[in-house]
Parts: C-alpha cells; sequence; structure tokens
C-alpha cells in the first residue's frame, strides 16, 4: 500500500520535530510542533492543499505529549540470577528494533515507546537468563487496565525474549475462536512478519507485512497457528510441517481449549529429547515462554484442594483441565517462564503458593 500525502507529511515532521527536540533539550510546545509542520508543508507544493494542516498538528500534539503513570514492581529473587544488564550489549536486538520502529510508523507516541521499552526490559529482567544451564521455572504476572496496551506489552517481550534467546513461545489467547484469530493477527504484524495464512505448505512467496517489510533480512520465526477462525493447532495441520524446537523461534497462538492443550502437548511429548530423573520425557535445553492472556479466566484450578494436617496440599490432586494442561506444558520443558496478563487479578492471588502435584508440577502463580 502506498502511503499517503499525509503519512508522509506526517512521518517527515515526526523526523524534524524530533531533531528540533533533541538539539534544543527543551520540552516541546504547541507552537514548535507548528512550527515544523508548517516547514515540513513547504516542501512539496500539493501538500500545502491535500494536507489538514489543523489535523496534522493535532495528531503530532498527540504522539509527542503523551502522560503515563509509573509501573509499580513485586518481586522474589529466590533462585533468581540477574542477568539482563550483563548480556545487553551482546543481544541483537534485532526482533525488538523492528517492533519499535513498527510503532513509530503506525503513530505511536514516543513516550509511549519508551515507557514501553522500560517496562519490557523490567519484565525479561525478572525473567531467567535463556542461556542459562540446568533447570529453572519463573512465574509471574502483569496487571494493566482494560485497553491500556497489554497485547502490546507482551509483543514487544516476545520480540526481547527471542533476541535473547528464547525458542518456544506460547500465547494462551482466550477461549474463542475470534479473540485467537485477533491475537494472531496482531503476532503476524508485530512479531512474525508475514501472513501466517499463506505461510501453509502450498507453496508460494509469503507475503511479509508489519515488521516484515521493515526488515525482511531478518530470521523469520515459525508458527503452526494462524489467524483463520480455525487455525488453532491441530495435529493434522503440525504433521505437515517438519519443525521442531530449538531452531528459529516457534510461535503458538492457541485457545484455553482442553482439545487444543492436549494436542499441544502430544507435540511437545514427540520432541522431547531427555527424561527427568523420574523417567518424564521432557524437553531440555530448549527455552519456553508461556504468555497467559486474560489469565484470571479458565487458568484457574477452582476445585478445593485438600489440605493435610500440616495444611500442605494434596499431591495428587487434580486439577480442573485447563490448569492442569498448562501446567503440564510448562512441567514439560526443563527450562520455562510463564507470564499471565490481566486487568483483574482477583482469582490469581488466591493461588494456593504451594500447590504442586506430582503429574502436574507447580501451580501457576
Amino acid at each position: 500500500r502506498m502511503a499517503s500525502d499525509y503519512e508522509n507529511a506526517r512521518a517527515h515532521a515526526q523526523l524534524l520535530i524530533r531533531s528540533a527536540r533533541d538539539q534544543s533539550g527543551e520540552a516541546l510546545t504547541s507552537e514548535m510542533i507548528a512550527q515544523q509542520v508548517d516547514l515540513v508543508l513547504s516542501i512539496k507544493p500539493e501538500w500545502k492543499t491535500r494536507v489538514n494542516r489543523g489535523a496534522l498538528i493535532r495528531d503530532l500534539e498527540t504522539i509527542f505529549t503523551t502522560w503515563i503513570g509509573e509501573a509499580r514492581i513485586l518481586h522474589d529473587i529466590e533462585d533468581h540470577r540477574p542477568w539482563l544488564s550483563e548480556r545487553r550489549a551482546d543481544i541483537d536486538w534485532h526482533y525488538w528494533n523492528r517492533y519499535k520502529q513498527f510503532l513509530q510508523e503506525i503513530g505511536w507516541a514516543d513516550r509511549t515507546i519508551e515507557k514501553l521499552e522500560t517496562l519490557t526490559d523490567e519484565i525479561l529482567s525478572r525473567l531467567e537468563n535463556p542461556l542459562r544451564s540446568g533447570v529453572w521455572d519463573r512465574r509471574g504476572m502483569v496487571v494493566g487496565h482494560v485497553q491500556s496496551g497489554k497485547t502490546a506489552n507482551y509483543i514487544g517481550l516476545i520480540s526481547k525474549a527471542a533476541d535473547a534467546g528464547y525458542k518456544v513461545l506460547v500465547i494462551l489467547a482466550g477461549m474463542h475462536n475470534n479473540l485467537r484469530s485477533q491475537t494472531q493477527s496482531r503476532l503476524d504484524e508485530g512479531f512474525l512478519g508475514y501472513d501466517s495464512i499463506r505461510n501453509l505448505p502450498a507453496g508460494g512467496a509469503v507475503p511479509l507485512i508489519g515488521v516484515g517489510q521493515i526488515s525482511p533480512s531478518v530470521q523469520r520465526p515459525d508458527t503452526i497457528t494462524t489467524r483463520l477462525e480455525n487455525g488453532d493447532f491441530r495435529r493434522e495441520v503440525a504433521n505437515h510441517f517438519n519443525i521442531s524446537p530449538g531452531g528459529h523461534p516457534l510461535l503458538f497462538v492457541v485457545k484455553k481449549n482442553g482439545s487444543v492443550l492436549r494436542n499441544l502437548l502430544e507435540w511437545v511429548e514427540r520432541a522431547a529429547n531427555s527424561t527427568d530423573q523420574d523417567g518424564r520425557r521432557i524437553v531440555s535445553g530448549i527455552p519456553l515462554l508461556l504468555i497467559d492472556d486474560e489469565c484470571d479466566w479458565g487458568s484457574i484450578d477452582t476445585r478445593d484442594i485438600p489440605l493435610d494436617e500440616n495444611g500442605k496440599p494434596d499431591l495428587e490432586h487434580i486439577p480442573t483441565v485447563i490448569n492442569q494442561r498448562i501446567r503440564k506444558l510448562l512441567y514439560s520443558f526443563d527450562q520455562n517462564a510463564y507470564i499471565g496478563y490481566t486487568a483483574t487479578p482477583f482469582a490469581n492471588i488466591f493461588i494456593h503458593e504451594k500447590a504442586k502435584t506430582i503429574e502436574h508440577g507447580e501451580d501457576l502463580f
């Protein structure tokens, strides 16, 4: 799609405004923005008649004057090894950089992007280093207001996680086909960089979209799910792909559905490359990041957990189906991280902190 005169003028104006702001070191004013708009509109005579000056100024004021509240963080650093500050300079942030540029091109305010960069760094640093050897897992939750940019946050996070070395990326995207499809579409544009529907094995070139048009040379992540309404994880589709975990970043966008999660667990079982001390087949040395969108819905084990006389949960307890399959998916990777996203974390904070079963491992929070 060719950019319109308005989009071209806005892009030029953003560059000039950033340059003027950086040179002056002063806070931007409406007068400074209007001055740069007038300069841009003088570049091409036709822009003066085709571009609405007032609308462009208002648009740029929105982009460059944004108020954002401060995030608050609670964490437990037991068995966590700080790592991001040491590795930052050695990581090629190609997935993150192209996503950042994509957000700029679709009109995100500079201040909003800067805040997203800071927040995703804070979250990533609290995950485990994907290059850390041995067995580890991290659990956490991100709480944000409704329509506050949670999807954009976790797309930025998985971009950085893939840059750092996480190899398997699973997004649990609601309970319904339309929500899963919408989330896959966002990830097609913001992370994959191509149309997941056209990625099906029918031959021909796969159209690049979103971040893929910004940086086509970046190593392309793989996906088995698509943005079709019925594009969820199915065994018959997966069997046509010769993809194993551990190569390019591998993305799954799936519903929180018992059958879908069972299919995914069966695929993981086939991909297992090791066994643990109890003889369970596991995926070893290939870090998993699992994002649970709307983690208060469907993921919670709502069954009563029996406690012994010392207050310890029953290790033979059978959780609700979706909860047990999410936990078993995490338990199938010896290196895993789980992050729930929600605006309403009230059910999550009541999860028993020591809830664990022999078959399913630790509970989610």
